[in-house]
């Protein structure tokens, strides 16, 4: 490198391999150490940077389950219980029966006919609160489980698929 000159001025070249003078050298090192220091645009991130951002890390699996457990369930059972005050599908009068009650609760039934009801009263917000016995699937009689039925929508069964939503709903009709 000896006896070369700067590319871009008259003065004499460093010994480092670019060519270039030391003001010039170091103009250069900013301006690539600005350039990889911005943001890069999303259209030219790599596909693996781009996996990355879809990772489920535990932060997002939290606030997931906050929302799935403590959100959506009383959101649900709010509009419900809407629903239930205001009579929807049940004509002009918004308390429902105890033969409504029974009818929805036999729907969900393995064996509706066998189905014993008790302890059966009308909740708050017309809801009909009570127990059901039936038949399980082996032919014997299956322990008492509780049930709400509000007018215009379906019944609920303690131990079913919204169990924890059953004893928000529990508490708030039949207490």
């Amino acid at each position: 490198m000896d006896g070369q000159t700067c590319s871009q001025c008259d003065e004499r070249a460093m010994d480092n391999g670019s060519g270039l003078c030391e003001p010039h050298f170091e103009a250069r090192r900013e301006a690539i150490r600005d350039e990889l220091s911005r943001p890069v645009p999303a259209q030219t991130r790599s596909r693996r940077a781009h996996l990355q951002r879809k990772v489920l890390t535990v932060g997002r699996l939290l606030r997931l389950t906050l929302v799935t457990v403590l959100v959506a369930p009383p959101a649900f059972f709010g509009v419900l219980f809407l629903l239930g005050e205001a009579g929807v599908g049940s004509g002009s009068d918004s308390a429902a029966t105890f033969g409504e009650a029974r009818v929805a609760v036999e729907e969900l039934l393995r064996d509706p006919g066998s189905a014993v009801f008790s302890n059966e009263v009308r909740g708050s917000g017309s809801a009909v609160c009570g127990r059901v016995r039936a038949k399980n699937g082996f032919g014997g009689y299956a322990a008492a489980q509780r049930y709400v039925y509000l007018p215009g929508t379906a019944a609920v069964l303690e131990g079913g698929q919204s169990s924890p939503d059953f004893v928000l709903l529990w508490q708030a009709h039949c207490r």
